[in-house]
């Protein structure tokens, strides 16, 4: 299926293009992001009661009897309105891990990934297709993966000694 769109040109004349001479832009749903970003900072403080006096808090995660790895989240820097953290999880079985860099900003509440994997300075929105293969909404998926994560760690974190939940 082809969408016709038709173009006024300066001239006066009218120019007919087709669904694929149209490119369409993404455009970031500003309320949408500060919504998920206000609701990751909520999150990150049940796991970071103590944020103000400690540097790491570690903790293992796992579902059932299967151990999906240790979370560690360390302080990076700690400003007036600012705290910068590390997000990474170990999952020794699959040899891989998962690491965030996350600011929280707490005179607004909200919490935003920086980078996701060592791809750092994310832009709201990318053109697609794009060298380094993001996607437009790169940005926003990247903080929907940690409002998954953080609601996964608070659901099956538990302390790597006890066997208590990380509430």
């Amino acid at each position: 299926m082809t969408i016709d769109v038709v173009k006024q040109k300066s001239g006066g004349k009218r120019q007919l293009l087709k669904h694929d001479d149209v490119k369409r832009h993404y455009i970031p749903d500003l309320s949408a992001f500060m919504s998920l970003c206000d609701a990751n900072y909520a999150k990150m403080m049940q796991l970071l009661p103590y944020f103000e006096t400690e540097d790491l808090r570690m903790f293992g995660l796992s579902r059932k009897e299967h151990d999906l790895g240790k979370i560690r989240i360390e302080i990076l820097e700690r400003c007036r309105y600012t705290t910068s953290l590390r997000l990474i999880q170990e999952d020794v079985s699959l040899k891989t891990s998962t690491r965030m860099d996350v600011r929280l900003y707490h005179d607004a509440r909200m919490a935003e990934v920086l980078s996701f994997q060592g791809v750092g300075k994310l832009r709201p929105s990318y053109q697609y297709p794009n060298d380094r293969m993001m996607q437009k909404d790169e940005k926003a998926l990247c903080n929907e993966f940690l409002a998954d994560w953080l609601s996964y760690c608070l659901k099956f974190g538990h302390s790597v000694d006890l066997s208590d939940r990380v509430v």
